[in-house]
């Protein structure tokens, strides 16, 4: 019988183990109250996430290889880098997730399945949290059993005598000392019981919550692996044997890739060569009617794939039954790719938002989803690649999109594509243009300078709500206040980030390039 993976795990509570989480415990509140509390988020959350890492594995003692070290150093640095960049939500899932990959890979507890990896990260961070209310009741047990309370009492008890003389003896030397009573009296009891409040209170707790599995990590001793019995395919017997027959496949193959072969004959027809619509109809509504519909078309056609040619099946030897998947995935290629053609459509009508650059995305993991399904059946895969192919895709799309100034790249499509710079297309609408914070301030400069002398045409904005932008004028004074707010919150190197330092050169370099407008009806009355 061989050995476990693991040796098994150390006393829950020895002593020099409780006082090593204790004391990281205590050491990452300061830490979290030292850069959260009452600062923006930025460079500090990276730092975090890396002290907790460092306290981790203090406290822990992992004996990991050098080799399991650096890998865990290497993949946790990857990890990081989106929050060095931008302190947004992704970024954050980034580190939070490479923090918890780092201490369970040098904890020697990253092994296995991948479900298994996902349930260990899911166990730190959401019923992790909860451990520590598990282990002070253990400790309170283990206290009862070896009488640990009583002598904790009298090692706590002999701190009673020095601590009373020592604050005799100071308020004695503060009385004969005037220098001594000084420094006494400069210490205001009131001002640090007032910074301790309800929002601090609660950022401590959640800190100590949440840290607390990383610092007493439960390793656990890996079984021994037991051979996977296969179990009968249920899809091969009873109503799903008749449902999902190799004739019925087949008719289902045909049947979709002539529906799809005329959808997508539509489409190359009028979106690809440009021939006219119906009365009636114009380019953007059929473009937003089509993009969303087509998208939940194929992901059920792979569904299908799936379903139908498993692996091992009879469908899935089948020559000819793969020929017709081959097409069948391939007119679903062709539809994704006609909803990219119809959301861009759509685009130039109406401009660029954030959910519409989503959808982007969105689009095109949906056709990498569908060309792996073509690799998995063409090399024999299992559906288990497949899940892991498009886990990997979606996670290098996700890292990539971290990186990306998302505000940036809409705000400067709007401004290049609106009606008032490129001549064509719709009016900005400024409103959205200024939601999109401080990161558009580049591209709402490219648009006053080009509106520079021309003032405000109400005309042109009549049709607005009253809760946007009404013009130039207001759009300026917006950018200022964005730009004021952003360099004032830079004053804080808390809240760095790589993309942030960028905008603040950007507006050091253009604090006096936008001067009032001299042609302007506002900068007349100024004058």
């Amino acid at each position: 019988m061989t050995a476990p993976a693991y040796a098994p795990p150390v006393p829950l509570w020895r002593e020099d183990r409780l006082q090593r989480c204790l004391a990281a415990s205590l050491a990452l509140v300061a830490l979290a109250d030292w850069l959260f509390y009452g600062h923006r988020i930025g460079i500090s959350a990276m730092l975090f996430l890396a002290g907790l890492c460092v306290c981790s594995a203090l406290a822990n003692r992992f004996e990991a290889s050098r080799h399991d070290h650096a890998k865990a150093i290497f993949g946790l640095a990857i990890a990081l880098l989106p929050l060095v960049e931008d302190a947004g939500l992704i970024s954050f899932m980034f580190g939070a997730a490479g923090a918890g990959i780092f201490v369970l890979m040098i904890g020697r507890q990253w092994e296995g399945p991948l479900a298994t990896r996902a349930l260990s990260i899911v166990r730190l961070y959401i019923t992790g949290p909860w451990q520590i209310v598990v282990d002070v009741l253990r400790l309170r047990k283990v206290a009862a059993r070896t009488r640990t309370t009583f002598q904790s009492f009298r090692e706590l008890a002999g701190w009673i005598v020095p601590a009373l003389l020592c604050g005799v003896f100071l308020m004695l030397f503060a009385s004969a000392n005037p220098l001594i009573d000084l420094w006494v009296s400069a210490i205001d009891l009131t001002f640090i019981i007032r910074q301790i409040n309800l929002p601090r209170t609660l950022l401590w707790l959640a800190v100590i919550c949440l840290t607390w599995p990383f610092l007493n990590l439960k390793l656990r001793a890996l079984a021994e692996s037991k051979p996977v019995v296969a179990k009968p395919d249920s899809v091969q017997s009873g109503v799903w044997a008749i449902l999902l027959s190799d004739g019925a496949i087949l008719r289902s193959l045909l049947a979709f890739n002539v529906l799809f072969a005329l959808q997508t004959g539509l489409d190359v027809t009028y979106l690809w060569a440009g021939v006219a619509l119906p009365s009636g109809m114009n380019y953007a509504a059929y473009a937003h009617r089509g993009a969303y519909p087509l998208m939940c078309t194929a992901l059920l056609a792979a569904g299908f794939v799936l379903v139908a040619l498993r692996p091992g099946s009879n469908a899935e030897r089948s020559p000819l039954l793969r020929l017709l998947v081959f097409a069948f995935v391939g007119q679903n290629v062709l539809l994704v790719i006609s909803a990219i053609l119809r959301l861009d459509l759509y685009v130039a009508a109406y401009s660029l938002t954030l959910l519409r650059a989503t959808a982007f995305i969105w689009m095109l993991l949906v056709a990498a989803g569908l060309l792996l399904i073509v690799v998995r059946i063409f090399l024999s895969r299992s559906n288990i690649w497949l899940i892991r192919a498009n886990l990997a895709t979606t996670l290098i799309a996700l890292y990539i999109c971290s990186l990306i100034n998302f505000a940036s790249v809409i705000a400067s499509y709007n401004v290049a594509h609106c009606r008032e710079v490129s001549g064509q297309g719709t009016p900005l609408d400024r409103a959205y243009l200024a939601s999109l914070g401080p990161q558009a301030i580049p591209a709402i400069d490219e648009y006053l300078a080009q509106q520079r002398g021309k003032g405000d045409d109400v005309a042109t904005y009549r049709d607005m709500r009253d809760d946007e932008v009404s013009g130039p004028s207001d759009l300026r004074v917006r950018r200022t206040e964005m730009a004021d707010a952003e360099i004032a919150s830079l004053q804080d190197w808390r809240a760095w980030t790589f993309r942030d330092a960028r905008l603040s050169r950007y507006l050091r370099r253009s604090r006096d390039a936008i001067a009032p407008d001299t042609g302007s009806p506002d900068a007349a009355t100024e004058r």
